[in-house]
Formats: C-alpha cells, sequence, structure tokens
C-alpha cells in the first residue's frame, strides 16, 4: 500500500502548515495530473544563503511503479490521438505559461532554490515559453518514406514513424524550467509518454512543468513528475531503467552521473541520450571584431557563475590579438565585478563544487599559470535574505569572483576538466593548424565558437573544430529549439532531443505479385 497522499494543486507554490518545514513552499509529486505528497520528504536550501527554500516529496519504489504504470496505461491513446489535438494542448500550454501568474511562479522558485538572479529566472521561463511553442509545431516532421525497392524489380517500401512508448527523462537543476521541457516536449508531442525526475536541488522549479501541462489539458498519465532526495535516488533510477515499460532513457547532466546510468542501462540494452559536460572553446582569428568577441565570451563564460554546460572556458586567441582581447575581457569582467558589489551575487550550486573550482585554479596557478583576475577565494552569500518560510540566519553560500587565467598548462586539470565555475582561459597561437590542436584537446565536444570576418575562415576552420555545434560570430550559450545540443560522444554525451530520436521507424515492404522463384525448391516447381 503506498504511503503517499493526494493534495491541491496549489501546494507545489503555497505552504501549508503551521510551523518549521511544513510552511516551506511545497513540491509534491505529479501522478496522473494528481500533486502528491509524500511520507518521506527533503529539504532544499538555497545555495546563496543556505536558507531553507523548498520542502519537497521523495518519492518510494511504490510512487515509482505507479508513475510508470500511469504513464503505460496512458501510452495506446495518447499514441493514438491526431498529431493536431497534442498541437492544441501544446499551445494551451503555451499560452497558460505566458501568464504573470506562471511567469511569476517559475521566476521565484529559480530564485529561491538556486539562489540565481531574477534574469536567470526570467531567461529559463521565456525559453522554456517558447520551446514549448516551437514543440506544438512538430507535427510537420514527423514524416514517414517512400521509395522504390533496390533489392527487388517491382517492389516498393513505406516507412511510418511510431511512438517508443515510455521515455524516462532525468532534467538538471541549473536550468530547471527550460531543460525540464526540452527532456519532455519533444517526446510527448511525437505520442510518447514521460516519467521526469528533477534534480534533488530544484524540484520545485521541476514540478510547475507537470502542474502546467496538467492545467493545459494533458490527459493524466501522458506526464508524470517525481523527485527524490540524494540518498534514495540511485536505487529509484534503477529500478525505473529496469522497468520493461521504460523504452529509453535521457539525461542531460555531468559524465559521472552519466556513466552510471550508460552501465545500468546497457543491462537492459536500453538506448540513451545523454546531454553531459562541456569545456567550449572559442577560437579569435586575428580578423575577428574583438570588441564583440569579448563580449561574447564574458556572457558566455559567467552567465549563471559559469554553472552552463555551453560555459565558454578556453579561448584559444591569435597572438596578434591575444594582448588585446585579454584587455577587453578584463575590463568587462571588473565591470560586471563593480556591478557585482550592488546587485545579488550568483553562487557555486554546493560549497563543494566552489572547493572544487577554487582547487582547479589553485594548482593552475602552482602549475605556471598568471591569474590576470580573482583572489582564490570562496565568499559567503548574502547575510540579509529571508527564508521561504519567513526565517533568517546567519548566511552560507559559496561565492566565487570571475577567474581569468594566462599561460595554463595543457597537462592541468583546469584544462582538461569542465570546471562549471566563473573561469576562463586564455591561450594565444600562430598557425590555425595550432589553434585547432589546442580546440580539439578535449574529451568534450558539446560546442564551441569561432570569431572570424573572414568567409574563408569560417568555411575551413570552422569544421575542423570537433564539436556538435560551432557558432561562429556568437556566444557559445546557444542551442537550436529544432535538435537541441549534440556532443559527439565522450564526456559529452550522445544524442540529441529531435523528434527522430522518439520514434520508432517501422518498414513496410510491399512484395510484387506473381511467381517467385526459390533456389532452394529448384527450378521443376
Amino acid at each position: 500500500m503506498s504511503s503517499s497522499t493526494q493534495q491541491p494543486s496549489s501546494s507545489s507554490s503555497s505552504s501549508s502548515s503551521s510551523s518549521g518545514t511544513d510552511q516551506l513552499p511545497y513540491a509534491p509529486l505529479y501522478i496522473s495530473n494528481t500533486p502528491i505528497r509524500t511520507a518521506a520528504s527533503f529539504t532544499v536550501a538555497n545555495p546563496l544563503t543556505a536558507l531553507p527554500a523548498t520542502l519537497s516529496a521523495s518519492a518510494s519504489s511504490e510512487d515509482v511503479l505507479s508513475a510508470i504504470d500511469s504513464c503505460s496505461a496512458a501510452f495506446p491513446a495518447w499514441a493514438a490521438l491526431p498529431t493536431a489535438t497534442r498541437r492544441d494542448i501544446f499551445l494551451r500550454a503555451a499560452e497558460l505559461c505566458a501568464t504573470d501568474r506562471y511567469r511569476d511562479l517559475i521566476v521565484r522558485a529559480n530564485v529561491e532554490e538556486l539562489g540565481c538572479e531574477e534574469g536567470w529566472g526570467l531567461f529559463n521561463w521565456k525559453v522554456g515559453m517558447e520551446s514549448i511553442k516551437f514543440a506544438a509545431g512538430l507535427d510537420v516532421a514527423m514524416k514517414g518514406e517512400w521509395w522504390r525497392s533496390g533489392s527487388m524489380e517491382g517492389g516498393e517500401v513505406t516507412v511510418q514513424v511510431r511512438p517508443l512508448g515510455v521515455i524516462y527523462s532525468i532534467s538538471p537543476w541549473n536550468g530547471p524550467f527550460v531543460l525540464s521541457v526540452r527532456g519532455i516536449a519533444n517526446p510527448i508531442m511525437c505520442g510518447n509518454t514521460v516519467l521526469l525526475k528533477s534534480s534533488e536541488y530544484s524540484p520545485r522549479s521541476q514540478a510547475v512543468v507537470a502542474q502546467l501541462f496538467a492545467e493545459a489539458g494533458l490527459p493524466p498519465g501522458v506526464l508524470n513528475f517525481i523527485s527524490s532526495s540524494r540518498e534514495t535516488a540511485p536505487e529509484l533510477s534503477n529500478i525505473i531503467i529496469a522497468h520493461p515499460a521504460i523504452k529509453k532513457i535521457t539525461f542531460c547532466g555531468s559524465d559521472r552521473v552519466g556513466k552510471l546510468i550508460a552501465a545500468e542501462a546497457a543491462r537492459y540494452l536500453k538506448p540513451c541520450v545523454f546531454e553531459l559536460g562541456g569545456k567550449s572553446p572559442v577560437v579569435v582569428m586575428e580578423d575577428a571584431d574583438l570588441t564583440s568577441a569579448a563580449r561574447a565570451i564574458v556572457f558566455s563564460a559567467l552567465a549563471n557563475a559559469g554553472q552552463v554546460c555551453m560555459a565558454t572556458e578556453r579561448v584559444i586567441a591569435h597572438e596578434s590579438v591575444s594582448g588585446e582581447l585579454l584587455g577587453l575581457v578584463k575590463g568587462l569582467v571588473e565591470k560586471m565585478d563593480a556591478k557585482g558589489k550592488k546587485k545579488q551575487p550568483v553562487p557555486l550550486f554546493t560549497p563543494l563544487a566552489a572547493q572544487n573550482v577554487k582547487d582547479l585554479v589553485q594548482e593552475a596557478v602552482h602549475g605556471g599559470a598568471t591569474l590576470e583576475t580573482g583572489d582564490l577565494k570562496i565568499h559567503g552569500g548574502d547575510t540579509n535574505t529571508q527564508a521561504a518560510d519567513g526565517t533568517q540566519t546567519a548566511a552560507g553560500g559559496a561565492v566565487m569572483k570571475p577567474h581569468v587565467l594566462l599561460g595554463v598548462r595543457r597537462e592541468a586539470r583546469i584544462w582538461k576538466e569542465e570546471t562549471f565555475g566563473p573561469v576562463l582561459i586564455i591561450v594565444p597561437f600562430s598557425t590555425v593548424d595550432e589553434a585547432i590542436e589546442l580546440a580539439n584537446d578535449t574529451k568534450h565536444s558539446l560546442t564551441a565558437g569561432l570569431w572570424t570576418r573572414s568567409l574563408e575562415y569560417a568555411r575551413t576552420v570552422g569544421p575542423r573544430i570537433h564539436s556538435g555545434y560551432v557558432n561562429i560570430n556568437g556566444p557559445t550559450i546557444h542551442s537550436e529549439l529544432k535538435r537541441g545540443l549534440e556532443g559527439l560522444g565522450g564526456s559529452s554525451g550522445y544524442g540529441s532531443f529531435a523528434v527522430e530520436e522518439f520514434l520508432a521507424r517501422r518498414m513496410m515492404v510491399w512484395h510484387p505479385e506473381g511467381r517467385r522463384e526459390y533456389a532452394m525448391f529448384g527450378d521443376d516447381e
């Protein structure tokens, strides 16, 4: 018997009881469009202040099995619906998302759970809303094929596309709303049902996706949402992956966790889509618009304190312009640092994450690198902030200033590992071949950049950078809604969130009428 209870849908964004954690906003599970309060729970702390922000439901194995059963039961009817019906639900979800009510709900949850600036929350809301709209139009991409057989005279082949079944989608904390939308939108629009699992750092920010689509009229069971504590997450994920109803797994997060999920999925030969880490290089040619390049580089390196898989981490600049570019970058960083004294700082998501960034920078400096900006310190958060339940205590937090490094050795850990923090490496090059060698000296392949005014450089240098994306004269923080990011293997993962990943191609081979000869029978029949 399940230990979970149903509760009103408003509880995902409002408090319900009298004291302590019960006064925190509660993030429920959503199973068959019903918000569920569980017997077990866990508290999410704001990483800037270390104050409690959310009390979250923590799913049990029974809850997980109930959610899978709900997805399985809903699949046949949802898969059979006309794509126009699915489209209308998505458009309704986009309309609801555009309201002040949902905007404020999403932004507030982001700010309170992530400790981020309001602008980052607004970015999550807006791009998530646009992603829903875009997915609504994907019915035109779900096309079959026809061709004349190349294996027999007079034969024809038709290919029909069909949804796979239940998709297990695990979405991260750093873009909780938009990346949860990305994890569910294309699969559901293709006719699949989805079990969405949140990060333990942002359950309230992600539960709102299930609340939104339930209100938009998505049939019960098409989207189910679970959250769990850090301690129980591995066991529950293994139960989900092993379940025969689960046909595909998508995961956005670290390569370390990606390997664990891939190994478990391999036990059952289940396909996966992985969007993992990044170590984005930006090559700046001698003819580049340095002012524009510097702005894009600093934005892509420092947005959300560098906690973005698309973040620019390595700038490979021609030796004739590297000094000028460094000056422009430092000027922008110092300007941001000055503003930061008057604005809310952006924390690393845990003190341990901040310590890891500090260690990487410190090791590089001890190895001979020059620190151009930054102080190699971890600072506390804002002490003038109240918790979501109204209490106020001494702040914790893990804030780091932007760090710009020169002279980093290629053997250093910071050259090879994703920092996921406000760190930027600048290194000069003299020849195009050297630039390509430096850019490709990584296990990551998610995205990259190239700055040049030359069409010839764009056409010849860009394709040599081993990356799923190469942004010509633009920031590395960019993703096309049609496909999303796409690693080329290794520490960036593989696969994409494009519609073809969530459709099975079923071929019907039409053999011509008439007698057919089979060698085993001979010619005497």
